[in-house]
């Protein structure tokens, strides 16, 4: 469910200190488990454990902590503030290792209750700034910034939990703990996964993956395939979510791990679910429920009965579904989990939406939104508001559902979720279509876009740009709308979805035919119709098969208009959708009555008119339809009026105390103001004292100029020093790397010269190869000589540009092939196709295949080399690990520098000069970024290239 609180490994301790296990204990875990599950059981086993003499005090101080968080959960604040002051007051009495970071959290998890925010936040910077400043790398200071991350994360500040987790995750590689650095990239991408991130959780998620599988960490193994697999999902990639799923699953089967193969089971639902596979995410909820239900999570039973009502209702069958939300709604109340109930009265909205019994989808919608607005969960509040203004817009109220979608836009903008935002502007667009204002629809759905884009969300992203093209084409700018959905197209190619193609050639179709043309949009509505067919949307088919016919009916065949009329109302009646019915019927009939065929024209007439025998037009139908709407709403009026008016009250409540806190603020402003002007003030009298002390300082100038002049001597004599050994190292470099594979040629040949008709063809062929490889050698040498030298001499031209990364990878991985190939190395590489970054082509080349060069030198058979990239706002970090023979500590600061003089073999016994690293140093610092290395013997190294994603 959808918490009011952190999580509980934020406040509830995680372990029992370092003392022996005590009485009470065991009881003490499993209310632990239960305080998201059954939060009413937990409390009452953490009050028993407390009446019991037996219990320790390290017991009694977590039996408090749990009655804390679980009445937090339920709302029940005032019991949950005094349970968190029992705490701290028995903790700051004990003498114990593990107490003060307990008291710390406390304190802090303390002000959160009371919301105090940012007295919170500044014990953790408190905290963070201590560790910093220390540099003492310990579990517990790495644990603390993940806590503080996830303090930040549920406060949704994203860069700052962004922040406190890498610095946390920096800490666990300097400690070379895999426990905590896997801990530490799970929480990362949860974090990235939070906002939305997609991209950057899925990375963060794999490195976690990766990290668990070489320590054996099994449970760590089972979450990071859970999470990769959810996240997959989100970004919309069926496969490769289904086999991360399904993989975890094994794994928990295996283990015998059933909380987690109930969670896992419940994500697949949901996989299923998105893909429209009802039959089998109604089947993984089921079982799901059942582990559940042996478990006694009554938490999970309430959200998987949400789930399988949302299955039901896309099924269609919503007296299922309303019984399995009724099951959850109860649920809810035994558990006292208010915020999950609104969460569940919203659910059953939607179904009655879908019904079609709006007035009830209202009431349930605002029976949601009061309780969310008590609780003031603002993201909550826009979800209801967005519900509500859709509701609105049903009932043709286009005017009253913008101000909704305005509302709801206005408190989502406060959280930074682009997948929410998007929504709402997606809403918005459509609303401002209804009232045919054109130019801010457009702009809404471009703005959605936006948002769509940023979050990765390509399905969504598709389905937005076919909305602008329709806007586009309603504004009788076709052109554009045209341009929109080649985009969309493109998408939709990608992801490969049946049905979001379906749309986009339809949309295109409707195009073409407002255009008049008539061949282009035949064509389109065909190949909308197959893949319609594929996805299996029968009433998408039966639209695309109207379209042609009345299309063809006016230009074409009169005999293919015919079947395919007929056939569009013969699926009508099978999938038994009266609209489909409607439409094909009215254009049979015209079609009869343009050829002067009577009869049939009348019977189809009749037919229409029996459907719906008080239309005479789609407007009228349309408007009959409001009016029903409009006679339901008035039998529920006076309830929803009740609720509206309390709604309003919370509202204005709510705006009430922001008002008061911006009186704070602007208090705090002035008091600010007055200490700025009494510092001036003594700063103007502290000016003459100043002056004074001037003729003083004035000799100490002269002597620091003195000094600076003589730092800038010894500057200019180190540079000159170092000039005077680069001179040495390139002399040492022809007189031996050059002069050597010059010898070996130079006696080579003469041997075949004086000796070509003495020997055998096999020595022949040997010498051969010893003068190819000799002469490579020295083709090598002196290309690395040259290009060293002009960028010493200022001649290399650098020109930076916005490239694609993983094209440029790719061309320096197909080069590299053939000497991996027959090393029999693997190449891989993990760099998304929309991964960019500034710089020039040609060094940047240059550098990759020089540090592919090397990772397979000394890579032995059967090795892995792999490139990797990770974006961030203004940078791409490009990662190429070799698992090859590694380099020792000692020689890693050598490797950079000129006057170092550093080689080794190849693990075949390739040779090199040492200077292509220089190289690769100063090409990559010319184009404004960074390298470094790590490395182990023996278990490999990495090579860490910085540069901008984006002009500087």
């Amino acid at each position: 469910m959808s918490r009011l609180t952190l999580l509980a490994s934020l406040f509830v301790l995680t372990t029992f200190f370092t003392a022996p296990a005590q009485n009470g204990t065991s009881e003490l875990l499993l209310a632990k488990e239960l305080i998201s599950e059954d939060p009413p059981r937990a409390i009452a086993i953490a009050q028993k454990a407390l009446s019991s003499a037996a219990t320790s005090p390290t017991s009694r101080i977590t039996a408090f902590t749990i009655i804390a968080e679980a009445a937090f959960i339920t709302n029940q604040k005032q019991i949950a503030l005094a349970a968190i002051d029992s705490a701290n007051h028995r903790a700051k009495h004990m003498q114990h290792t593990g107490l003060p970071a307990i008291i710390e959290r406390v304190n802090i998890r303390s002000l959160l209750i009371y919301n105090k925010p940012n007295e919170a936040f500044k014990l953790i910077d408190k905290r963070v700034t201590d560790y910093k400043k220390s540099k003492n790398t310990t579990p517990e200071s790495i644990q603390f910034l993940l806590f503080a991350g996830d303090v930040y994360r549920q406060a949704g500040i994203a860069n700052q939990s962004i922040e406190l987790k890498r610095a946390a995750l920096e800490m666990a590689l300097k400690a070379n703990n895999d426990t905590l650095r896997t801990e530490a990239l799970l929480s990362l991408g949860s974090t990235y996964w939070t906002f939305s991130l997609l991209k950057d959780a899925l990375a963060q998620y794999s490195k976690g993956y990766n990290q668990a599988k070489a320590s054996n960490d099994t449970l760590r193994l089972l979450v990071s395939l859970r999470n990769i697999g959810l996240t997959y999902r989100d970004i919309g990639n069926f496969d490769s979510s289904s086999y991360a799923l399904q993989t975890a699953l094994a794994l928990a089967q295996k283990t015998k791990s059933e909380r987690i193969e109930a969670e896992i089971r419940n994500i697949l639902g949901g996989l299923y679910l998105k893909f429209n596979r009802y039959n089998q995410a109604i089947a993984e909820f089921e079982s799901s429920l059942r582990i559940r239900e042996k478990l006694k999570h009554l938490d999970s039973q309430a959200d998987l009965l949400d789930n399988l009502g949302r299955a039901y209702k896309h099924q269609g069958n919503y007296n299922q579904a309303l019984e399995n939300l009724e099951k959850a709604l109860r649920l809810r109340e035994e558990i006292l989990d208010e915020q999950a109930k609104a969460s569940t009265l919203n659910e059953a909205g939607n179904i009655y939406a879908e019904k079609g019994e709006l007035a009830e989808a209202l009431r349930r919608y605002l029976m949601a939104l009061k309780i969310r607005q008590e609780l003031e969960l603002k993201p909550d509040i826009a979800k209801s508001l967005i519900n509500i203004g859709i509701t609105y817009r049903k009932l043709g109220a286009s005017d009253r559902a913008i101000d909704y979608f305005a509302n709801a836009h206005k408190i989502l903008l406060q959280s930074n979720d682009p997948i929410e935002i998007a929504y709402v502007l997606l809403n918005l667009g459509n609303s401002y279509l209804d009232t045919k204002s054109y130019g801010k629809a457009i702009e809404a759905y471009q703005k959605a876009a936006t948002e769509r884009q940023k979050a990765g969300d390509l399905p969504g992203l598709a389905k937005v740009l076919v909305n602008q093209a329709q806007a586009y084409r309603l504004q009788n700018n076709q052109q554009a709308g045209i341009e929109v959905l080649k985009k969309a197209q493109s998408i939709a190619i990608q992801i490969k979805s049946e049905a979001i193609l379906a749309e986009v050639l339809n949309e295109t179709g409707n195009i073409y035919q407002s255009q008049g043309n008539v061949n282009n949009a035949l064509k389109s509505f065909a190949e909308s119709e197959k893949h319609y067919a594929n996805a299996g949307m029968q009433s998408g088919v039966a639209l695309c098969l109207r379209k042609q016919g009345e299309i063809l009916a006016q230009t074409g065949s009169k005999h293919d208009a015919e079947n395919m009329l007929k056939r569009s109302l013969q699926i009508g009646e099978q999938i038994k959708s009266a609209p489909v019915r409607q439409y094909a019927l009215y254009a049979l009939y015209t079609f009869y009555n343009n050829i002067a065929n009577a009869d049939q024209a009348l019977k189809y007439f009749r037919n229409y008119s029996a459907l719906k025998d008080s239309l005479s037009s789609i407007e009228q139908l349309e408007k009959t339809f409001e009016a029903r709407y409009v006679a339901e709403l008035d039998t529920k009026r006076t309830e929803i009026k009740i609720i509206e008016d309390e709604v309003e009250s919370l509202q204005k409540e709510s705006e009430l105390k922001e008002l008061q806190l911006e009186r704070q603020r602007i208090f705090r402003l002035l008091l600010i103001i007055i200490i700025v002007l009494g510092a001036a003030m003594l700063t103007t009298l502290l000016f003459a004292y100043r002056q004074k002390r001037k003729n003083n300082n004035a000799l100490s100038e002269k002597l620091t100029i003195i000094n600076e002049t003589n730092d800038r001597l010894r500057e200019s004599e180190q540079q000159l020093r170092l000039m005077v050994q680069t001179r040495d190292k390139l002399f040492s470099i022809i007189a031996h790397d050059l002069k050597n594979p010059f010898n070996a040629l130079v006696g080579l040949t003469e041997l075949l010269s004086i000796q070509s008709a003495e020997l055998e063809r096999e020595e022949i062929k040997e010498y051969s190869n010893l003068i190819h490889h000799s002469a490579n050698k020295v083709l090598t040498l002196l290309e690395n000589l040259l290009q060293w030298a002009r960028s010493q001499t200022g001649k290399l031209n650098v020109n930076p540009t916005l490239l694609n990364l993983k094209e440029i990878t790719n061309e320096c991985i197909e080069f590299a092939a053939l000497n991996a190939n027959s090393k029999e190395v693997t190449l891989s590489q993990s760099i998304n196709n929309n991964t960019f970054v500034y710089a020039d082509k040609d060094t940047l080349a240059t550098v990759i295949r020089n540090l592919l060069s090397n990772a397979i030198k000394f890579t032995p058979k059967g090795g892995l080399v792999s490139l990797q990239a990770i974006s961030t706002a203004n940078a791409v970090t490009i990662n190429i690990t070799d698992t090859g023979v590694g380099i020792a500590q000692e020689n890693l600061d050598k490797l950079f520098r000129i006057d170092k003089s550093y080689t080794t073999e190849g693990t075949e016994k390739e040779s090199g000069t040492g200077l292509g690293l220089i190289i690769c140093k100063e090409f990559i610092e010319r184009n404004a970024g960074t390298i470094s290395v790590s490395s182990k013997l023996e278990q490999g190294t990495t090579f860490t290239i910085t540069l901008p994603s984006k002009e500087q």
